[in-house]
């Protein structure tokens, strides 16, 4: 008998023994329902705490991912930021200077000595 149902009748009748024998029946589908509803909050606390689990687990892949897409990110500027001062490297020391054109833009910038960008 579940220990809930058996502390209600002892609460009520006294003893368990003493319960009247036409409740019988109905003692018993009460104790089923009893059993029922802890089977199935087991089984849901079984359903969460694997939930619980997996949901850990997708995190944790999420930060390593996120940190390896951040070291991505940073050797990526990092070698963007060494191209670009090679460019403006070889633009600064370039004896003829460099133009370069953006129609969508429109503009236009020139790297030779004394060249000026149209405003």
């Amino acid at each position: 008998m579940h220990k809930l149902l058996a502390r209600q009748l002892k609460k009520h009748f006294g003893s368990v023994d003493e319960v009247p024998s036409e409740l019988a029946g109905f003692v018993e589908a009460v104790d089923q329902a009893y059993e029922q509803a802890d089977a199935d909050r087991r089984l849901l606390e079984r359903s969460l705490d694997l939930t619980s689990d997996e949901l850990l687990e997708a995190n944790a892949e999420l930060r390593l991912d996120r940190r390896q897409l951040e070291q991505r990110v940073a050797e990526r500027t990092a070698e963007l930021r060494a191209s670009e001062l090679r460019f403006q490297t070889l633009a600064d020391n370039s004896p003829t200077g460099i133009f370069h054109s953006d129609a969508g833009a429109a503009r236009s910038t020139s790297t030779a000595p004394g060249a000026r960008s149209p405003a």
